[in-house]
């Protein structure tokens, strides 16, 4: 979807802006060059993995970039620095990239049982599935993955840790298959999506942070300067557009999406994992809007 997030955000010369989910930097290698000659950026990546990677296929980029190892959640104490008068435009993905969806975080292959963004602090997953309780557990799996077999699923990871943890991706998926009933482990998605889109998004505090950055995010936006939000699971748009929607009631920001921006049917074809995509786009008012469109 970068063609419309492209559309809606009107990069031009001269802005400052903060991708503040460098990932692959995908949409950043796209950006950079309308950001010519005399843009700024700050890109951020809690995966230290990611941000290597990121910096090495950027290279030597056409204006100033500023790689940091945080959070968007630590927006506000980044930008006193960077842009002490805010920014033209903040970009937030809340996907994974394709080296991490590949590797540690796959459900396929066997790697560490971590879902940690930043593995340098928190807890793991195999550490929080080894004290979770029960009913917690089936709530997250309910609420931040959508699981219909939560309780299956919940019930069959804590049977299986009195024996011995879960220290694997690989031991997580066995896991999941094993709880679900037969009929329904030959869908379009793979049984365990759901399980490791939740432990991750819990594991990852991706919601706290979230709520952080919708706070903090848009009043680090210059005049006219614009806000786009890729969420990927219900909860996460939710917040994003309720937000979004209060902050265009105050009168102080507009919605550049009434509705949710979602990838073509074609573009679904290229990549499946643009399918849950929702772009939403958020403008301040007020003053000029350093923008290339007309």
């Amino acid at each position: 979807m970068v063609a419309e997030l492209l559309a809606l955000m009107g990069f031009a010369a001269g802005q400052v802006m903060c991708d503040g989910t460098l990932g692959d930097a995908s949409h950043l290698l796209a950006i950079l060059p309308l950001l010519a000659p005399g843009g700024r950026v700050l890109a951020l990546d809690l995966d230290q993995e990611s941000l290597a990677r990121a910096r090495e296929r950027v290279g030597t980029p056409p204006v100033e970039v500023e790689f940091r190892h945080a959070s968007f959640a630590d927006l506000a104490g980044l930008a006193a620095g960077f842009a002490p008068h805010g920014f033209d435009r903040i970009l937030l993905d809340l996907g994974l990239s394709i080296a991490q969806t590949r590797g540690r975080f796959s459900f396929r292959g066997e790697h560490p049982l971590d879902f940690r963004l930043d593995r340098s602090r928190g807890e793991t997953c195999a550490e929080y599935l080894a004290r979770v309780p029960e009913p917690e557990l089936v709530r997250v799996l309910q609420d931040y993955g959508g699981e219909p077999h939560a309780r299956r699923i919940a019930a069959e990871i804590v049977r299986r840790r009195q024996t011995a943890p879960l220290r694997t991706t690989a031991e997580l998926a066995e896991a999941v298959l094993c709880a679900y009933p037969p009929r329904a482990r030959h869908g379009r998605l793979h049984v365990a999506t759901r399980t490791f889109q939740a432990l991750r998004i819990q594991v990852a505090d991706l919601l706290g942070a979230l709520d952080t950055a919708l706070r903090d995010a848009p009043r680090l936006l210059r005049a006219g300067g614009r806000l786009a939000v890729y969420a990927y699971h219900s909860a996460e748009d939710r917040r994003v557009k309720l937000a979004f929607r209060a902050l265009a009631e105050s009168g102080e920001f507009e919605l550049l999406t009434r509705r949710a921006v979602q990838s073509s049917r074609t573009e679904r074809e290229q990549n499946p994992g643009s399918r849950s995509a929702k772009l939403r786009v958020l403008r301040a008012r007020g003053g000029a809007d350093r923008s290339g469109e007309n």
